[in-house]
């Protein structure tokens, strides 16, 4: 049984270690001063990880994983799967929210329907040139 000052040097070390800032640490703060509580949805992620792998290695998986080429290489795939997937819905978010934005400015603006000259819907790069430059408030 280790003593007291040896659990209190412990428990000082593993504060510090866990108040350093790390990716983690930097993630949630920058989440938390940009959305407020959203930051904390973005803890119990991070915990919620750290669980399940915890489990996997309490449970022999992780041993699993790093001897099996075949089992690695499935988590790789999957893995690779749910990035593309995550960053198309955020990229589906993201264009939505800019549509959104834009119709707001052009509602502002006294525009109920704006569009480019010629009468079809231009490409990004050219909308957002034009918002830039001022020259669809003109139109």
């Amino acid at each position: 049984m280790p003593g007291l000052i040896t659990v209190l040097l412990f428990a000082l070390a593993t504060m510090i270690l866990t108040v350093s800032p790390g990716p983690g640490v930097l993630c949630v703060a920058a989440r938390s001063l940009d959305q407020g509580r959203a930051g904390f949805s973005l803890i119990f992620g991070i915990e919620f990880g750290e669980v399940v792998w915890i489990a996997a290695g309490s449970t022999g998986v992780a041993t699993l994983l790093s001897t099996s080429i075949a089992a690695m290489s499935v988590l790789c795939y999957a893995g690779a799967a749910y990035l593309a997937w995550a960053s198309s819905a955020g990229a589906r978010w993201a264009a939505g929210r800019w549509r959104s934005l834009r119709r707001r400015a052009n509602l502002r603006a006294g525009i109920s329907h704006w569009s480019p000259p010629g009468g079809r819907r231009a490409p990004l790069p050219y909308s957002v040139a034009s918002m830039v430059s001022g020259a669809w408030w003109d139109t």
